[in-house]
Parts: structure tokens; C-alpha cells; sequence
């Protein structure tokens, strides 16, 4: 009987212009609902209030009954889109105010319609109660608001402090928490018509949430607003902080009286009443020094000498051997992530190649100043490290051929453009070594490349 009664509130949800024939056809069986059994919800909100109410009347005390919401959505953010959301979450949120247990609501997306709609549909499945949120007699928050916020277009908030969010909730029930005010705006981009329904429809999917986390119905009230009536004291002015839908407890004397007949009440714990404390002779404390804090962040500039082989490449090769590289930076952090950091700096480097031929003696020198960036990713003890770097280089030849007593003299300036890898592998909170590998090319008349090995010692200052 109570599935027949189901199936005719079913029926009787499918709007005029919506087809009856295959509701009309289907058969009920013993024990189970029919197949074919979705259904086109209205959407007039006032027959959908109506209709809503009598099937949560029948089912909500029915644990093997699941009801599933179906949006056909195919441009999410479309005027059409946001429309169905609204009708989803405002069909959820009658059938909650109804009595019915968020957990037996399920939402699900379709992709095979052009069309923005909502259709419902009854399958028998079991669902587990919803874990209601009670006064907690020994929370002592006092944060009467919180706010949540939201991209451009998007119903769904934006991640959040989920164990704040808790905590906030966990004050139902204090005095002044008796219902959470769900306030939704909008920033001004977009129609009147647009925001007004987004406006609600974040505050319904808010509501959603709460609910889904346990918060009772009627502990929760929501309301929305635009950029159009935003009153002039809120700081909107920016797009992103209009955006947002402001969770506020409030006096409900209504939700506390529901509370009182179904709530355990909140206990506010008693002062402690302190003892005196008996007078006895004063003892003159030994003083222990104490050792300084160290600081566990490091600081946001680093010196960092370095020592290494370089190593000619191309033509160069076949005129000079590997030689030495030293150098220093100055470096400072200007990007600090969980994941990652980037930091800039000012470099010295000078290079001395030998050359191949043993007659020959003297060196190719050159000395480089430029600009470093780093980028180091990670938060372990070590971590690789990506260099890129440019800047001027000066270089010098000075060759004597030993048997013939000819000299050749030459100089001149260069652009010169450098990338390497390295592993950071960090000491203390203040010092780490790195060994790196980079190439190295000079252009311009000394157009040249060659290999950079190197053991950077990085100290924070």
C-alpha cells in the first residue's frame, strides 16, 4: 500500500507539459518500485513545495528508499544550468525541511539532454542516518560568523578550513547560536537575473553541506543578496570578497524551543571557585637559565661561496684543458610554498682554463657578474634544484709560446647565458650543500661553451 501511494505522489509530480504515458504504464510489483519510474520536477516553487511535502511524508520513515535527484546540465554556468542547480538544491532542501534524511538524497548528473532539468527517481537502497551535531558542553568558542568563498560562476565554495568549519558548527546550542543565518551574494559581474538566482543557489548548496555535516534543519535559515543590494558599509567593493556567503548565529527563539524538545541542552560549565591557598614560608626560587629559542624558519637571504671544475666544450676543447671556477652569491627568497620556493641573487664567478698545447703557458680567464634565479622544489632534506642565470662576462688570453717567445694578448666583453640542476641537501636550519652541473655559453666574438661542476655551500643570514 505504501508503495502505491508512492508511485501516485509520483505521478502527480510530472508537470502538464511533461509526457504521463510511461508512468501510466508502469506495473508495481510486489516488494519493489517499477523500473520506469523518473519523474520531471516543476518548476513552480510553490507546486514543487506542495508535492515535495507529500512524498517525504511517505518515505522519510522508510529506510530501504533512496531518492535521486538527476540534473541535465550541459553548459555548467549558463543562466539555464544555474536554474536546474537551484531547482536540485531547493527540491533537497523541501524535502529536509520536510523530515527527510539528507543521507537518502543522492545527486547524479546526466549528460544526454540539451535541455537544464531535474528529474527524480525512487530506488530501494539502504542509507545510513545522518549523524546529527549536538551542543557540546565543554566548546567555549566565541566566533559568532564565518564566511565562505566562492570562484566567479561557481556554487561550490571555494576550500576552506574543514576543521574550523567544525569547530565553528560545534557552538550550536551556546547562548546567542541558536539557528546559523546562511547569507549568499554576488559580485556585480553578470545580470540582475543571473545573481539572484546564484545568489541563492550558493546558499542553498550551503545549506546542503551543513546538513549533509549533521547541523539540524531547523538550526539553519538562508537568505541572498546581489551587488545590486548590497548595503554600502560591506567592503564588496572588491569582486572576489563579494563572492562569499556568510554563515552568522543567531537568537531563534522558534529553533530553540524545537531544540528543547528533541536536544540534549547545553551545559555551560560551572566557574571554578578557587580555594585559598595556605600561607606558608616564602622559598627564594632557584633561577635556572634558560637557553635562547632558535628560530626553526630560516631566514630569507643566504651567502652561498662556490668551488668547482669547468670544462671546455666544441672548439674551445681543442684548445684549453679543464680547469678551476670560484666564485659567490648573494641571494635572497622571494617565493616560499609547501611545495616549492624561488629565490633571485647576484653572482661573481672567475674561471681559468690552462691551455692544451705544452709549449704554451699562461690561461684564458674569465670573470662573470649577473643575475641567478633558483627554483627548488620539495620539502624534504633534499631536494632538486633548477638554475637559470645571465649577465656580462670579461675575458682575457694571455698565451706565451715557450719556444718562439710569441705572445697573444687579446680581451673583450660578452652576453653570457647559464642553466643547471643541482640537489639541495640541507645540514642544519641554517646550512646546506649542494652539488650542481650547469652549461655555460658566451656569445659575441668569444662564442663559446663550456661545462660547469660545482659545490655550492648555501648559509642563511
Amino acid at each position: 500500500m505504501r508503495k502505491q501511494l508512492l508511485w501516485m505522489l509520483l505521478t502527480s509530480l510530472i508537470p502538464s507539459h511533461y509526457s504521463r504515458a510511461s508512468a501510466q504504464e508502469a506495473q508495481i510489483t510486489k516488494g519493489s518500485y517499477p523500473e520506469n519510474n523518473d519523474v520531471l520536477l516543476p518548476m513552480d516553487d510553490e507546486l514543487l513545495d506542495s508535492r515535495l511535502k507529500q512524498l517525504s511524508e511517505v518515505v522519510r520513515e522508510d529506510q530501504s528508499v533512496t531518492l535521486t535527484l538527476y540534473s541535465d546540465i550541459k553548459r555548467p554556468k549558463s543562466l539555464a544550468s544555474i536554474r536546474a542547480k537551484r531547482l536540485r538544491l531547493k527540491a533537497f532542501h523541501n524535502l529536509v525541511e520536510a523530515g527527510m534524511d539528507p543521507s537518502k538524497i543522492i545527486f547524479m548528473e546526466k549528460a544526454d539532454s540539451n535541455k537544464a532539468q531535474v528529474i527524480l527517481s525512487v530506488t530501494e537502497r539502504l542509507a545510513a542516518k545522518t549523524k546529527k551535531i549536538t551542543p557540546d558542553p565543554n566548546q567555549t568558542t566565541e566566533a559568532n560568523s564565518y564566511v565562505l568563498y566562492f570562484a566567479s560562476g561557481s556554487p561550490d565554495p571555494l576550500e576552506s578550513s574543514e576543521k574550523e568549519l567544525n569547530a565553528f558548527l560545534k557552538g550550536v546550542g551556546l547562548p546567542g547560536h541558536d539557528a546559523l543565518s546562511i547569507e549568499g551574494q554576488t559580485d556585480p559581474v553578470g545580470g540582475h537575473d543571473y545573481n539572484v538566482v546564484l545568489s541563492e543557489l550558493r546558499a542553498l548548496r550551503v545549506y546542503e553541506i551543513l546538513t549533509r555535516q549533521g547541523l539540524p534543519p531547523y538550526r539553519v535559515s538562508t537568505s541572498s543578496q546581489t551587488s545590486d543590494n548590497v548595503p554600502s558599509s560591506n567592503v564588496a567593493n572588491d569582486a572576489k570578497e563579494s563572492r562569499r556567503v556568510t554563515l552568522r548565529w543567531i537568537k531563534d527563539e522558534k529553533a530553540a524551543a524545537q531544540a528543547a524538545a528533541v536536544e540534549v541542552p547545553a551545559v555551560v560549565p560551572a566557574p571554578v571557585i578557587e580555594q585559598p591557598v595556605p600561607v606558608v614560608p616564602s622559598v627564594q626560587p632557584q633561577i635556572i637559565p634558560q637557553k635562547p629559542e632558535v628560530l626553526s624558519s630560516p631566514s630569507r637571504y643566504a651567502v652561498t661561496p662556490f668551488v668547482g671544475a669547468a670544462i671546455p666544450m666544441g672548439d674551445l676543447r681543442e684548445e684549453t684543458k679543464a680547469g678551476v671556477i670560484y666564485g659567490l652569491k648573494l641571494e635572497k627568497l622571494l617565493l616560499d610554498y609547501p611545495q616549492a620556493s624561488v629565490s633571485v641573487g647576484l653572482s661573481g664567478a672567475w674561471t681559468k682554463l690552462p691551455p692544451k698545447e705544452s709549449d704554451l703557458s699562461g690561461d684564458l680567464k674569465i670573470q662573470s657578474y649577473g643575475l641567478d634565479g633558483r627554483i627548488t622544489y620539495g620539502n624534504q632534506a633534499f631536494r632538486p634544484v633548477l638554475g637559470l642565470g645571465a649577465g656580462l662576462e670579461n675575458w682575457t688570453l694571455n698565451l706565451h709560446q715557450n719556444s718562439s717567445g710569441l705572445t697573444n694578448d687579446r680581451n673583450g666583453q660578452a652576453l653570457g647565458l647559464k642553466t643547471s640542476l643541482g640537489m639541495d641537501c640541507i645540514l642544519t636550519s641554517l646550512l646546506s650543500i649542494e652539488p650542481s652541473i650547469g652549461w655555460h655559453h658566451t656569445f659575441g666574438d668569444f662564442a663559446q661553451s663550456y661545462l660547469e661542476t660545482l659545490i655550492n655551500l648555501r648559509w642563511r643570514i
